[in-house]
């Protein structure tokens, strides 16, 4: 019987792997290293690196230890709804999960920090939030393509071991999902990049963990400020209006929920100012939001013309 059960592990694990080398990969630069930190650039239209061993594995199966212990939400996601399955750890300057956050507080404020400030400019950037994710069979397999418009810099580490599981961590540089490429992370390996990029999940098979830190300017960090968005915006970027579309219609979600009928239609009515200022600016993501705020509104001839 043993036989046969290791026979099935083999095959499982030999199943995750085929599946796992199909995946289109992104393609990275030669490693250099700045600030002390290995990096390699992603060959992508906007900023993004591979940060190899940024934990040491052993460092990395221990958050994940820790943090598999911690209960793990179900409440709904922002940016699907559906069960979010995380546990976050540290949020606004303040220690949520105590042994997870001593497990990462060296290596965040001795590398990971002075790297960030130099490779995105940003001479204030302070860690905001950090949450754990877990994608298991039955509960949550992937996490749809979208931008981190709440923060300013998003840090991805792999928290088991590649093997464990096929698919993962992917940017999109473009709505359509043939642009859709994985990135290669090994066990403690990191994935950096700006709020322009869009990315997400996907779990073909297996079980993963990830360690996610966003960063965000010392003085936006208790705030719900997007400066970065809000610059782009007034030069017309359309993922840049897309995104403050986004975060304006989160905004009437949640006036929604609390019964504040005059915040959500104020809401509801500036992100379909910004999902057609979007629209106009050439996203495609915004116009098929645009269309269906128009369809909702009654406007059937303006919601097909998009």
């Amino acid at each position: 019987m043993e036989d046969v059960a290791a026979q099935g592990a083999t095959a499982a694990a030999r199943s995750l792997i085929a599946a796992d080398d199909a995946l289109p990969r992104i393609d990275f630069d030669a490693p250099t290293k700045m600030g002390g930190v290995v990096e390699r650039r992603a060959r992508l239209r906007v900023a993004a690196f591979h940060l190899p061993r940024l934990l040491e594995p052993e460092a990395a199966r221990r958050v994940y230890t820790l943090a598999a212990a911690q209960p793990f939400s179900e409440d709904p996601d922002t940016v699907d709804r559906r069960p979010t399955w995380e546990c976050f750890i540290f949020d606004r300057g303040d220690a949520l999960r105590e042994a997870p956050c001593r497990a990462i507080e060296a290596p965040v404020r001795e590398r990971l920090l002075p790297y960030l400030r130099q490779r995105f400019g940003c001479k204030s950037l302070e860690l905001a939030q950090a949450l754990v994710r877990r994608y298991r069979p039955a509960e949550r397999r992937e996490h749809p393509a979208h931008f981190d418009a709440h923060a300013r810099v998003t840090v991805v580490l792999a928290l088991n071991p590649r093997h464990e599981y096929a698919g993962g961590y992917y940017a999109q540089p473009t709505p359509r999902s043939d642009s859709r490429r994985f990135a290669t992370l090994e066990q403690g390996d990191g994935f950096a990049h700006g709020y322009d990029l869009r990315h997400g999940v996907r779990v073909l098979g297996g079980e993963r963990y990830s360690l996610v830190l966003w960063f965000k300017p010392r003085a936006t960090i208790r705030a719900a400020a997007t400066p970065w968005y809000d610059r782009a915006a007034k030069k017309g970027d359309p993922d840049a209006l897309y995104n403050l579309a986004a975060h304006a219609g989160m905004r009437a979600a949640r006036a929604e929920e609390d019964g504040d009928a005059a915040a959500a239609a104020r809401a509801t009515k500036e992100a379909t100012r910004l999902h057609e200022a979007a629209a106009a600016a050439g996203s495609a993501d915004a116009m098929l939001n645009a269309g269906v705020l128009r369809h909702r509104a009654g406007d059937l001839v303006g919601a097909a013309a998009l």
